[in-house]
């Protein structure tokens, strides 16, 4: 039993067993309310760590996400760059393709060019050819004719006279030479021409030992060549002999003439006269005066020869360097001094 407040309560009271049920209720209730107290401090303890971590967890990610949005950007610039050296490059390779194609055509063009130019030259060589080997074979055919002119003396004497008429001919006028002119001797020249003094008429033969010669080049055996000399030196002086015989008497003859004080004049002004332009008129005038002393008398040929060489040399006419006249002998002799 139980006295509260002068009130006396029994256990086996329902009133009192519900009082005690409640109360018992009431503090089942506290005690799991203070262990749901303690438990969730506790659990507020335990949690802080990992906020920290949650929080540093959610500021590395942040950091990801803008490095990862920096990468983005990096690789979208390295792209756009990379895009912009493809461009670049496809473009210097379109241009450097059509630069070689614009020359591989101008190379093929230019190589067509010279090609078609070199087979037209080839072409015209090839007909210039075919006319030479036509020229050869009539050649060949004028050589084996000359050849049966020159096995004969009478005809290869002909032969010799024609040609030494035309290359005369074609060399001096009509009245400078003489064709089978009769000498003094009675012997007769095949050619005469006729020069002043020095040197002199020359005599021209027109045949040669050409059988000799002939066979001293066949000659191909020591003995055959010693033997072929022998018989071409023979021939040789025979035929010097016989031109001695002919003509060398008539050159003696006409170097023993002295030449005459007017043929000295006519000679040297026609010296003169290509030598008028180049001289003023006081050298002229005094060379006339020289020559008309020479013509009298008063002076030697050596002053008045002295003057036209002196002009020759200040204004050089090619015809006149290829006179013999102007020096005929060497200074040293003094052979025109007493002329």
């Amino acid at each position: 039993m139980i006295q509260i407040g002068g009130q006396t309560y029994s256990f086996g009271d329902p009133l009192v067993l519900a009082a005690l049920g409640a109360a018992g209720l009431v503090l089942v209730v506290l005690i799991l309310l203070v262990m749901a107290v303690r438990r969730s401090g506790r659990s507020a303890d335990l949690m802080t760590p990992m906020i920290h971590q949650m929080n540093a967890m959610g500021q590395r990610v942040e950091s990801l996400t803008a490095g990862q949005q920096q990468l983005s950007g990096g690789l979208t610039h390295v792209s756009e760059a990379q895009a912009a050296s493809q461009a670049q490059m496809l473009k210097l390779m379109e241009q450097r393709l059509a630069e070689v194609s614009a020359k591989m055509h101008e190379n093929l063009h230019g190589s067509a060019s010279r090609t078609a130019r070199s087979l037209g030259e080839l072409q015209q060589r090839l007909q210039t050819i075919d006319r030479a080997q036509a020229n050869i074979e009539k050649l060949s055919g004028d050589v084996l004719s000359l050849q049966d002119i020159l096995s004969n003396k009478q005809t290869r004497g002909a032969f010799g006279e024609i040609q030494l008429r035309d290359i005369v001919s074609k060399a001096l006028p009509t009245d400078s030479y003489a064709l089978q002119a009769t000498l003094s001797n009675g012997r007769r020249a095949d050619c005469l021409i006729h020069l002043p003094n020095p040197p002199g008429p020359i005599v021209i033969d027109a045949k040669f030992p050409l059988e000799a010669y002939e066979a001293l080049r066949a000659a191909k055996a020591p003995q055959d060549l010693a033997e072929a000399g022998r018989a071409f030196r023979t021939s040789v002086k025979k035929h010097i002999r016989d031109i001695a015989e002919r003509y060398i008497h008539l050159f003696m003859e006409a170097m023993s003439k002295k030449v005459s004080r007017g043929s000295h004049m006519n000679a040297m002004q026609h010296l003169m006269g290509y030598l008028r332009d180049s001289m003023g008129d006081e050298d002229r005038k005094v060379l006339m005066e020289q020559m008309d002393a020479y013509r009298r008398g008063e002076v030697p040929l050596v002053v008045p020869m002295t003057l036209l060489r002196m002009a020759q040399r200040r204004e050089p006419v090619d015809y006149l360097h290829a006179q013999q006249y102007l020096t005929p002998y060497p200074d040293e002799l003094g052979l025109r001094n007493n002329v």
